[in-house]
């Protein structure tokens, strides 16, 4: 009878690790806005290492982190694509949960639209895009 009942408690343990189920995170576009609004804040803190920040940042993508090395040319802000920027910051204007695209609008500068691309990876969603950086011509916000 002991071995009848440990046989079949062992049983159900095992048949409660076969059948885990992995949950996949809902798109979550406001990583956009936090990820921008950290980004100019770094900017406007003159003091801190953009690059370094940047290198260390963990809601970014390793091929964000390697294209934004490439696109610093010391013009306009490769992740900005442009020299300046919202005082307040950025909301989402739209948001496109099939391509991963994101189109950031200024707080205090409705003019001002900025596309961000983010991803799933490693079952978290990241900063894969944003301005130049990794977004295609045809998905760039006009100015």
């Amino acid at each position: 009878m002991r071995i009848s009942i440990v046989a079949l408690l062992m049983g159900l343990n095992l048949s409660l690790f076969s059948q885990t189920t992995i949950v996949k995170p809902s798109f979550n576009p406001q990583i956009a806005v936090r990820f921008l609004n950290d980004y100019i804040k770094i900017l406007d803190n003159r003091k801190n290492n953009t690059q370094d920040w940047i290198k260390n940042n963990y809601l970014l993508t390793n091929k964000f982190k390697a294209e934004y090395k490439k696109s610093v040319n010391g013009y306009a802000d490769p992740i900005l694509d442009a020299q300046d920027y919202p005082d307040k910051g950025f909301k989402i204007m739209k948001s496109d949960s099939i391509s991963g695209y994101v189109i950031l609008q200024g707080v205090d500068w409705l003019e001002f639209l900025l596309t961000v691309r983010i991803v799933l990876q490693d079952n978290k969603w990241l900063i894969d895009g944003s301005g130049v950086v990794n977004v295609p011509e045809n998905k760039k916000s006009k100015r």
